[in-house]
């Protein structure tokens, strides 16, 4: 048994992190606080945490691509369960935002059946991952775009194509 030196409780010891430099090799704070003073600090801190991060993984990406698939192998119901319910969350507020049907043919889909075609090519940046990005992140890719079927992307892609290859044959 141990007392927090936080929250005063006396608790047992599996109820501390471990600490090599203590005498009892464990933390001073029980768990709780310690996750406590943690969300604390990132909350303050979020943005130098998230940069942090990032560097730590361009630094190391082989450890972090471990890290990575161990956590997915000891989570993975958790994980699965967190990117189904970001996809369905997606797919409702794309269906509020663009409607059910596609821009240029006016046919219903369902809503993962969507391509989203920026006006503005110079404005896209990587391809859309429904899965696991975050709404904020989906509705600034998809800001400047219009919902379109398959066909109707590719039609667009291949008159585009059409007239930049006009344009260097009356150049040429």
């Amino acid at each position: 048994m141990k007392r927090c030196s936080k929250c005063g409780e006396t608790k047992p010891l599996d109820e501390f992190y471990k600490r090599s430099s203590s005498k009892d090799n464990k933390a001073p704070r029980c768990r709780e606080c310690s996750k406590k003073a943690h969300r604390g600090w990132y909350a303050t801190n979020a943005e130098k945490a998230r940069r942090d991060s990032r560097r730590w993984i361009k630094d190391n990406p082989e450890r972090a691509k471990e890290t990575k698939r161990i956590y997915y192998a000891n989570n993975r119901e958790k994980v699965l369960t967190a990117q189904s319910k970001m996809w369905a969350a997606n797919h409702r507020n794309l269906r509020a935002k663009f409607g059910p049907s596609c821009f240029d043919c006016g046919q219903t889909f369902p809503t993962g059946m969507f391509e989203y075609h920026h006006l503005d090519p110079s404005t896209k940046k990587g391809n859309t991952n429904l899965r696991s990005w975050k709404w904020e992140r989906l509705e600034a890719y998809v800001q400047g775009c219009v919902q379109i079927c398959p066909n109707c992307h590719r039609l667009r892609h291949r008159q585009e194509w059409e007239i930049g290859w006009r344009a260097l044959e009356v150049s040429g």
